[in-house]
């Protein structure tokens, strides 16, 4: 996990073992314990929020979808990002006023768990296709808060960023299924910083690319 932590967050980590032992015992007889007690530790450290996800359900995975994702109900695209930008710092957003009011699938469902292809540019098997597309073939892909999340997860677990690339041929841009209140489809990009964008919902190109999941 990545080391850079504030001084505040680096408190959490040592209070984390002595408060969370009892539930962590819990998480260990569930599917995919080890992986909710890491996001539990999670969401302690980086948000200083206390969830207990012991009796969340978690769907059946397939092939290749290997990564867990939590996303707790209430917590919006607006905090996300505010935490993105004091631990990331190079996080900036075109479209920032719209995450206050996202149209979002699931944003209003309670606390709930889903799988992902945790890899860190998009499979190309979607590439090409538009938010558009992925709603007329029933594709679920992550939303922006879930892309958000697991963009601030995976910068905290590995220390670099979804999308990101040396290679500059290589680069992908999530589409979510996030669209904002004038109907853009919401973008976020990774690199050396985090960028979310809009586009028309009928865009597509080989590096604009949803992600699917398993929710």
């Amino acid at each position: 996990m990545n080391s850079g932590l504030p001084a505040e967050n680096n408190e959490r980590v040592k209070s984390y073992s002595k408060e969370f032992t009892f539930l962590y015992r819990k998480y260990l007889k569930m599917q995919a314990g080890a992986k909710l007690a890491e996001w539990q530790m999670f969401f302690f450290i980086m948000f200083g929020k206390r969830f207990d996800f012991s009796h969340i359900h978690i769907p059946q995975t397939c092939e290749g979808f290997d990564g867990l994702f939590v996303k707790p109900f209430g917590l919006s695209a607006r905090e996300i990002f505010s935490v993105m930008k004091s631990h990331i710092g190079n996080v900036d957003a075109l479209h920032e006023n719209d995450l206050d009011d996202l149209s979002s699938p699931r944003s209003a469902v309670d606390t709930y768990a889903g799988w992902w292809q945790l890899c860190i540019t998009a499979d190309e098997k979607h590439a090409n296709k538009s938010l558009c597309d992925c709603e007329k073939e029933g594709v679920p892909i992550l939303n922006c808060e879930e892309r958000l999340l697991l963009g601030l997860w995976h910068h905290w677990k590995f220390g670099v960023h979804l999308d990101g690339s040396s290679n500059r041929t290589k680069l992908s841009i999530t589409l979510t299924s996030s669209r904002t209140r004038s109907g853009l489809a919401l973008c976020v990009m990774g690199s050396n910083r985090v960028l979310v964008i809009g586009c028309d919902p009928n865009d597509r190109n080989r590096s604009l690319r949803p992600r699917e999941i398993i929710v």
